[in-house]
């Protein structure tokens, strides 16, 4: 689903990769899975959009679309489609294989161990209290804060440049660059070490400070292609994401904030025998459900025709000279008015060749004056005038009429002059 720069909402085709600015769709290649394209092909793959943001880039609101999610195994995962070099992008295929193997790096590891990580030590440490102390006991520890610092709050211009060019995967590549700075951040720092001792407790108290401050701000610039992990990201942290104009501060955070104290797990690890299994079933499923869809639709045509045909009862037969004795012509009605007093009928002016004709049919409960004029119509054109409820009519517009009793006007199939001769 993506968000217009009016607020409206609108969805997207399952089966493009949909990359926008403003209005005009820059790509359309085809997205597939196991070689399956999505929104055509049973797949087994749940494609979901999920929400555009608008960036404010150089004060301006310009939508993006951002990215999709795919949900297979009860995860969901990003996926990059390869490049063609610089921007050109290629059809992209989804396996199994690839939605468990990012699913477990990218999201169980390097994002889900981490929140998970941090959480837990600041409720085992500190009872959950986040304090900045921003205590430094050597020149290390101050040049490898500067350096988390500097890489957390120099993304923000590297995803707007990305977005720009409307690299998508290479921006989501960038956010997830502070979550892996994060985690070297715990090898550096050893908390666990720093634990033990109790005049470093302060120290402590910074890493895991830095390390929810870091969080926070990769949670926020992760909203808008997993808006719903974002958000339950900052629900255990105990506070908001933030406005693209904060993500350059580091430090925001409120110090003395107490995380959650039952940490939960954003992303489970999936098992490639899992996984396996779980595609023979749903292969096994997909082709039963594909079966008894085409039958399904061969029964639904089959109805169709079956309720298109109406027979009825046949009358005399006619010569040849009898039918050439009728006239037919094209005609197009130029004004239509209901009968005065009259539940039943329209006066028509229909123009004939050259010539107007006034033509009275029982047609009301089916058409509106307005919608009458300007068609193009049947006219039985030497059927004697006669009166109809007092109103003269000088020829017969031809309905076909269905088993309900409803009408329609029979039209020309192209388009054809008024007066052209039915024959």
């Amino acid at each position: 689903m993506v968000e217009d720069a009016d607020n409206e909402k609108r969805y997207l085709p399952a089966n493009s990769i949909s990359v926008s600015s403003g209005y005009s769709w820059l790509s359309n290649e085809i997205l597939t899975a196991n070689g399956d394209k999505l929104g055509r092909t049973p797949t087994g793959f749940d494609v979901t959009m999920e929400y555009a943001h608008l960036w404010k880039l150089k004060n301006t609101r310009r939508p993006f679309y951002i990215g999709f999610s795919i949900n297979g195994m009860g995860s969901r995962t990003k996926v990059e489609i390869p490049r063609n070099g610089g921007n050109d992008v290629n059809d992209g295929n989804l396996t199994w294989e690839l939605v468990a193997e990012r699913t477990n790096s990218d999201l169980a590891n390097t994002l889900g161990n981490l929140v998970n990580r941090t959480i837990s030590m600041s409720n085992k440490y500190f009872g959950g209290v986040v304090e900045n102390k921003n205590a430094q006991l050597t020149e290390n520890d101050a040049a490898v804060d500067a350096d988390l610092k500097q890489t957390v709050t120099g993304t923000y211009a590297k995803v707007v440049a990305k977005m720009e060019e409307l690299r998508v995967a290479d921006a989501l590549t960038e956010i997830f660059g502070i979550f892996k700075r994060c985690n070297k951040y715990i090898d550096e720092t050893e908390p666990w070490v720093l634990a033990k001792d109790e005049a470093k407790a302060d120290r402590l108290a910074t890493v895991l400070y830095n390390l929810v401050e870091g969080i926070i701000i990769g949670a926020s610039l992760l909203e808008p292609y997993m808006p719903e992990t974002a958000e339950r990201i900052a629900k255990q942290l105990n506070t908001s994401l933030r406005d693209f104009d904060q993500l350059e501060q580091f430090g925001l955070y409120e110090s003395g904030s107490k995380v959650t104290d039952q940490p939960e797990i954003l992303f489970a690890r999936l098992d490639m025998k899992d996984v396996a299994k779980k595609e023979a079933e749903l292969e096994e499923a997909m082709i039963k459900a594909a079966a008894e869809h085409e039958a399904e639709e061969a029964n639904a045509e089959a109805e169709k025709a079956e309720q298109e045909a109406i027979d009825i009862e046949p009358k005399a037969e006619i010569e040849y000279d009898d039918f050439a004795k009728m006239q037919f012509q094209v005609g197009e009605i130029i004004s239509c008015e209901a009968v005065p007093k009259s539940k039943k009928l329209l006066c028509s002016q229909v123009k004939i060749g050259s010539q107007v004709r006034q033509i009275v049919s029982g047609i009301k409960a089916h058409y509106s004056p307005e919608e009458m004029v300007g068609k193009k119509v049947m006219v039985l054109v030497n059927l004697k005038p006669a009166k109809l409820a007092g109103v003269l009519s000088e020829g017969m517009i031809l309905c076909a009429e269905d088993a309900e009793g409803n009408l329609a006007l029979v039209t020309p199939e192209k388009n054809m002059p008024a007066g052209a001769e039915i024959c």
